[in-house]
């Protein structure tokens, strides 16, 4: 499969007609979104709060963003590597497990 960047509006939607390119672009989407939030929220903050209470949350912040982070470090990537190679799979205490780990990070981000 030739892969290029769509030039004109029918190459375009030749793109979205395929799962892979379509979801490609809702996670950009999605990025540049969050990225867009978060740059407004702290403009917003920068103007409510004094320049040491902005930077001590933004610490605070990032230090828990790097707690989460270490804490999901290689589940991905294990999940990947050895779950294929497993003769007899349990779908129901996997799919609890990884639901569990959802609700985990969802509530560090929270806090």
């Amino acid at each position: 499969m030739k892969i290029a960047i769509p030039k004109n509006l029918a190459e375009i939607k030749h793109h979205l007609r395929d799962p892979l390119f379509r979801n490609l672009y809702f996670l950009m989407a999605n990025r540049i979104t969050g990225a867009g939030a978060g740059f407004i929220f702290w403009l917003i903050v920068a103007r409510c709060y004094t320049p040491h209470e902005v930077g001590l949350a933004n610490a605070m912040i990032s230090a828990m963003n790097l707690l989460v982070l270490f804490s999901a470090l290689g589940f991905g990537f294990g999940t990947i590597a050895y779950l294929p190679n497993e003769k007899v799979v349990d779908y129901k205490i996997l799919n609890k497990k990884r639901i569990r780990c959802n609700e985990e990070y969802f509530l560090r981000r929270r806090l």
